[in-house]
Parts: C-alpha cells; structure tokens; sequence
C-alpha cells in the first residue's frame, strides 16, 4: 500500500510551502528525497530564512554546549496571543520567530518562554553573571525615544537583552526616523548610574533575524574564549566538556 512517502514530487513541492517552520525541520528527516525537495519548494522568503538560520545555529557549537542548560528553564507561554499583543506594524520576520521559532533551540537565552529568573552567565560565562533575557511571556511594549545622529525618533520597542555591563538591548517594532522604516532594528542603549536609560544608542544590527545571526556567532567566540569550544583542526571543532 502506497504511503505519505510515495507521494509524487509535484504534490509534496504544493504541500511542503503550506507548512510552519518545525515542521518543514521535522519532514527534512524523513527521507533523502523530501529533504531534497523541501529547500526546492516555493516556502515563503521570511521562513526559509528562519530555516537557513535554524540549520547554521544547531551545526554551531553554542547550539551544542547551551541546549542542555537551557532546556530545564522553558516554560509555556501563548503565541498567538503574544503576538496579538504587538503593535500591527510588527515585522514579519519577529512575529514569525514568535509563532514557529522550536524553544529548544532558543540563541543566546533569547526566547519569551524561559524562565525570568534563569541567568546563562551564571551556568558557561562566569565572567558576566548578568546578561539576561529581558523577553517575557506578557510582552512590555514602551514608547522609546532613540536618540540618532541628527535628532531623535519616538518608536515603539522592546527589550530583548540585558548584556550584563550597563546595555540593554531592544527591538523595534514599529516607528521611523527621516523616512526611514526602523522596524526590525535592534539597538543597544546604555542604563545610567540612576538605573534609568541613558543616551548612547548603538546599532546591533538592522533586522531580526540578522541579530540573531550575529548572537550565534558572538556566542561562538564567547566559547573559544572561555575555553568551551576549540576550533582547531585537531579537536575538529568540537565542544569541551563543560565544568561544574
């Protein structure tokens, strides 16, 4: 009797775009031939980005060494209504990550579902016992005035992450500056000797999914130098064994 893996390719490249990011992940291990297929698909840009993202970050190291520390702090929390809470201008990429991101592979303790009191510095990074995930499950959307080169824009963000050394880092989700659309853009800015914001934004990158890029390779370099990851050819890359 024929099954789902004997379906011919033209009706898998239809069904293969109709399905959410954990599962295009999920029918890629099927077989060797809906593997191949799946990328060949017509899958929506922003998805296939999330996929392209999903497959760099779980072939690095940081994928490898964080996942177990980070699995016992995931707790539920409502996509859907999470990202109902968000202003409708929104970007895509952001709501998207929201909705099909898989938990256990949140980067660098970036995920709305982990455990406010969990501190990674604490578990890998000793040096910095105090960069924390500032994601929640009940979004905190703030009105924010970003101070730019050549004035300010009034925008409507949210905070991502704390590094731990005076920065916090948000994401924002809706407002521009001289014409320009700064949605998506994540920017750091400084926390004043008071404990409130300071001046002194700085660019992290200027779309979501190109910070998330950035925050798996900085989790990389973080490894090499505390000695989790070594990349030369004798280890062959591999992750060490980390110490308790």
């Amino acid at each position: 009797m024929a099954g789902a893996t004997d379906l011919p390719n033209e009706l898998l490249l239809m069904v293969f775009p109709l399905l959410p990011l954990q599962a295009l992940i999920a029918v890629r291990a099927v077989n060797h031939k809906w593997r191949h297929l799946a990328p060949l698909s017509d899958i929506n840009p922003t998805r296939r980005q999330l996929l392209k993202l999903y497959d760099q970050f779980v072939a690095s190291p940081a994928f490898h060494v964080t996942r177990p520390i980070i699995e016992p702090h995931l707790c539920s929390f409502d996509r859907s209504a999470y990202v109902s809470a968000l202003p409708e201008a929104t970007p895509e990429d952001f709501k998207m990550w929201l909705l099909e991101w898989p938990a256990r592979a949140a980067i660098a303790c970036l995920w709305p579902g982990l455990d406010s009191k969990f501190n990674m510095s604490e578990d890998i990074f000793i040096s910095r016992r105090d960069k924390r995930n500032l994601l929640v499950p009940r979004p905190q959307v703030r009105r924010h005035d970003l101070a730019l080169f050549g004035g300010h824009a009034f925008v409507s963000a949210l905070e991502v992450l704390d590094e731990g050394n005076g920065w916090k880092h948000w994401v924002i989700l809706e407002g521009e500056h001289d014409g320009k659309d700064l949605r998506g853009h994540v920017y750091s800015k400084v926390r004043g000797e008071d404990g409130e914001d300071g001046y002194g934004e700085f660019l992290e990158a200027d779309g979501w999914l190109r910070y998330l890029q950035a925050e798996v390779s900085n989790e990389q370099s973080v490894l090499e130098e505390f000695g989790l990851y070594c990349p030369c050819q004798s280890c062959q890359g591999r992750s060490l064994e980390l110490a308790y």
